[in-house]
């Protein structure tokens, strides 16, 4: 509220006032008055708005991350799956090139163990 010193002369100079401090709520020195009486009550119901307001606020931007959190852990859960599929596949295939190699050197065993008893007849 704007502070005023001096005389008031008129309800005019002091709507005046009022006007230039951006205020323009009040018609009468009645309504002043009554905003003087009531500053407590409306002050509290201003506080009461803008707390209900901040606390809604609050809630939809917990309720926004809880959402951003379950979509991230549904995400990195796919992800894992999806790499654990990969590194079952690629053991898979180790596994089969190590067999191959097995039966390979298996093979060449038998080949070796064949030629060194056929030198031995000769």
């Amino acid at each position: 509220m704007a502070r005023i010193f001096g005389k008031i002369q008129s309800l005019k100079s002091l709507k005046s006032e009022l006007e230039n401090k951006g205020i323009t709520r009040f018609n009468s020195i009645k309504e002043i008055k009554y905003f003087l009486s009531n500053y407590n009550s409306e002050k509290q119901t201003i506080l009461k708005k803008i707390s209900n307001k901040l606390e809604k606020e609050y809630s939809e931007t917990c309720d926004f991350f809880k959402h951003k959190v379950q979509t991230r852990d549904e995400i990195i859960n796919l992800e894992t799956e999806r790499i654990d599929i990969k590194i079952n596949d690629l053991q898979a295939k180790i596994d089969s090139i190590n067999n191959y190699n097995l039966f390979k050197k298996f093979l060449s065993f038998i080949k070796l163990y064949l030629l060194k008893k056929t030198t031995i007849i000769f």
